[in-house]
């Protein structure tokens, strides 16, 4: 009981710093399982330990652990409070390491609760490493549960298992303005702490806000919604790792059978340093780029639907949105070459109007010639214009002949025009938003979404098949009048088209199997 005592004074120090205590050791966790075997202290309190406490992997306490439940699924020894299947089940938790090898021996156990146990945790299991072969051969053996966990694998059942990003989520802001580098979020002169997460997360931001940080993290998360780390340049620097952890601490969400770790979280910036990117993706944390300006600390905001619902056009038809990554590429930099053509227009107009010499003396012309650069150009939505009059006076002598004291001059009234432009930023900014979104409009219905974009990737490859119509067989002019004729005409060039792709089919089958990457380039003549 000493141990108890012991362990429960560390966690009363723990909650003083605000943090949960420290995984167990090697010499703890053997100490509660003995008190598990001989069924000391307060057994449900003792098996959370074992179970939530002991940190995983391939340290010696992860090695106490595994040996202990190993003893107890192969029935070595008998714990009134620990079921051989629960045995396993908690091995299943400890992600990887001393635990692999007695999951897969309970794949050969005889009792099928067991094996029923081995085979759900191996599914969920992918550090194994060479430790695949033993499965492998026990499938060859015609072991049925091995063959089970083989077949997941291929089918990645361990990612399509997991729970579906919900439709929408629902965040509280916190927004640091500027730029936050890893440094902020993980402090170098607190790098003695970093193996301790929660305590080294307590750094947090400290430079920027002081010790004013957590109470604000806090303060949001009472509003009973998940926290999302808000910024106008988010992660520059080289302690993303550790930078990562401090804010999935805040904000993201325990990981079972891991203590002192969390996972998940939301990270939202107008930009977003692409290792930091990867690195907060790899650690289970949600990172997007988008605009961040209209975002203030404390908003709650819903607005990252993934999926709405299914939507029909006026005709009836199946409408579906996309978003492309790489199309909203495109329509950004297409958008910026059309602003800069039609502003290098409007300003070659603008010295037009300028000269001595211009020809554009009627309001309605200037705007005719401003309308025809925008539409040419398709900015007139991003640009804005105003044509402003200037009237000048212009003196000339009332007769021919060198002007003299008493020549006299007439004054002419000349309306003149200035052009002037500007981009309006609101317009771009509220039109990027729809960068990379396009829809599908199909009367196709037993496809899901993901088929159906799959199936419409496919459109160029057909088209490039049929332009051969025009193309290499010269389809047109054609020469017949009847319908049905011009359909049968027609119908002969698909069946050439279609005899054409059976061979090529059937030629890059052999080239498949000859290992032949493509035909040498050579020159032919046609033969008639």
């Amino acid at each position: 009981m000493a141990f108890i005592d012991d362990y429960r004074a560390h966690v009363t120090e723990r909650e003083a710093l605000g943090v949960p205590p420290l995984p167990l050791s090697a010499e703890q966790t053997a100490a509660v399982i003995e008190m598990i075997k001989a069924g000391e202290g307060n057994t449900e309190e003792n098996l959370n330990l074992l179970f939530t406490r002991v940190a995983p992997g391939v340290d010696d306490a992860a090695y106490v652990k595994a040996a202990f439940l190993n003893d107890v699924a192969q029935e070595k020894i008998s714990v009134p409070s620990i079921a051989p299947e629960m045995a396993i089940e908690v091995m299943g938790l400890m992600l990887g390491g001393y635990n692999v090898k007695p999951i897969i021996d309970g794949l050969e156990s005889k009792n099928a609760a067991v094996i029923k146990a081995s085979v759900h945790a191996l599914k969920h299991t992918l550090l194994v490493y060479d430790l695949f072969n033993d499965v492998v051969e026990m499938h060859k053996k015609g072991n049925t549960a091995a063959t089970e966990v083989l077949t997941s694998w291929a089918e990645g059942e361990w990612f399509t298992s997991k729970p579906a990003l919900a439709d929408k989520l629902t965040v509280t802001v916190f927004k640091v303005p500027g730029e936050t580098n890893t440094d902020d979020l993980s402090p170098a002169s607190e790098a003695f702490t970093r193996s301790d997460i929660p305590l080294h997360a307590n750094s947090m931001l400290r430079s920027k806000m002081g010790e004013g940080c957590i109470p604000a993290v806090n303060a949001l998360k009472a509003k009973g919604h998940n926290v999302a780390y808000v910024g106008d340049v988010v992660g520059t620097g080289s302690s993303r790792k550790s930078g990562i952890n401090s804010v999935q601490w805040h904000m993201g969400e325990d990981i079972p059978g891991v203590p002192n770790k969390r996972t998940g979280g939301v990270v939202l910036g107008g930009i977003i340093a692409p290792i930091f990117f990867a690195t907060a993706e790899d650690s289970g944390a949600l990172p997007i780029e988008l605009d961040v300006n209209q975002m203030d600390d404390g908003d709650v905001i819903d607005r990252f639907s993934i999926s709405d619902q299914p939507a029909v056009t006026a005709e009836g038809y199946r409408l579906v949105w996309y978003r492309s990554l790489r199309k909203a590429e495109l329509d950004a930099v297409a958008r910026s070459n059309r602003i800069e053509r039609a502003l290098k227009k409007l300003a070659a107009l603008r010295d037009k109007l300028r000269s001595p010499r211009t020809r554009y003396r009627q309001d309605a012309k200037v705007a005719e010639a401003v309308a025809e650069i925008l539409q040419s150009c398709e900015a007139a939505s991003w640009i804005v214009t105003a044509i402003q009059p200037q009237t000048q006076a212009t003196f000339r002598q009332n007769h021919r002949g060198r002007p003299g004291r008493e020549t006299q001059y007439v004054k002419k009234m000349a309306t003149r025009f200035d052009l002037t432009y500007r981009i309006d930023d609101a317009r771009v900014v509220a039109d990027a938003t729809g960068d990379g979104i396009f829809p599908l409009v199909t009367n196709v219905v037993d496809l899901s979404e993901l088929e159906l974009l799959k199936t419409y990737k496919r459109q160029p490859t057909i088209e490039k098949r049929f332009s051969q119509l025009k193309t290499d067989f010269e389809v047109a002019p054609v020469y017949l009048k009847a319908v049905h004729r011009i359909q049968a005409f027609l119908c002969m060039y698909f069946f050439a088209l279609l005899v054409e792709s059976l061979l090529e089919r059937q030629l890059r089958y052999a080239m498949r199997r000859h290992a032949i990457d493509a035909l040498p380039r050579t020159a032919h003549a046609w033969c008639v």
